[in-house]
């Protein structure tokens, strides 16, 4: 139990220059995705925003009463161009309202974790939103179909 005190209680500190530096950068190889070596760079820097996104169609989903039958993250850069797809969730909704805030989940999923990260900065436990990360990484490593690319990012 006190592993687990230390870790919450534990803080991290932020420079704001870091932060812009790697936004800028995020862009720029965003920007430039389909040059051969930032394509790779590309996936790896969207790894989190889209997980965090296609896992906010899974949680409202199952929110819903629906149920979550895969969850992909797309790793090859010639699969994104090929299906224009980051990644995607396969789900099954019992009625329209749980369509809909499926749809809508993976859209409010980002400014959520956002909103916990800014309360754990806020109320210096920043270790809670590296927690909340952590479980959705590993319910995406129990539910997904493709096991190795999770496993190539822990590693």
């Amino acid at each position: 139990m006190n592993y687990l005190s230390n870790f919450f209680n534990t803080t991290i500190q932020l420079n704001i220059y870091i932060i812009v530096i790697v936004a800028a950068c995020y862009i720029a190889i965003h920007q430039y995705r389909h040059k051969p070596v930032l394509n790779y760079l590309d996936v790896i820097l969207n790894y989190i925003p889209v997980l965090t996104h296609e896992f906010g169609h899974v949680l409202f989903n199952k929110l819903a009463g629906g149920r979550a039958k895969d969850l992909v993250i797309v790793t090859s850069p010639r699969e994104r161009q090929q299906t224009l797809q980051q990644g995607f969730a396969i789900t099954q909704s019992r009625h329209l309202a749980g369509q809909w805030l499926t749809t809508i989940g993976g859209y409010f999923m980002p400014p959520i974790m956002l909103l916990i990260g800014l309360a754990s900065s806020h109320y210096q436990i920043p270790s809670f939103f590296i927690f909340t990360y952590l479980l959705i990484f590993i319910y995406f490593l129990i539910l997904t179909s493709r096991k190795g690319s999770p496993i190539v990012v822990i590693t």
